[in-house]
């Protein structure tokens, strides 16, 4: 296994999704509760999340020569938590 790869993909989608996401929901308000009131901006952002845990999930499965369904798993599920832990921490 490439564990460089796999460690470093979920931490660079993490901060680029989620990161992003939600210095983009805190600039436009500077209450954190806005994670709570689902909005188009809210969706919007959900879907930019998922769509760099896609992105990396396909940059590690097409990188690997084996094992690659579960390269490709570890780093969405890691992306995943990743992503919501961040996204708890700043709600609160």
């Amino acid at each position: 296994m490439r564990w460089k790869l796999i460690i470093m993909a979920p931490l660079a989608a993490t901060l680029l999704g989620a990161g992003l996401a939600c210095a983009l929901i805190l600039g436009f308000n500077d209450h954190p509760g806005r994670f709570l009131r689902p909005d188009l901006l809210t969706w919007a952002t959900i879907a930019w999340i998922v769509s760099v845990i896609v992105f990396a999930t396909v940059s590690v499965y097409r990188r690997t020569s084996r094992r690659r369904r579960l390269q490709a798993l570890i780093t969405a599920m890691g992306s995943g938590l990743l992503s919501l832990a961040l996204l708890v921490y700043v709600s609160y």
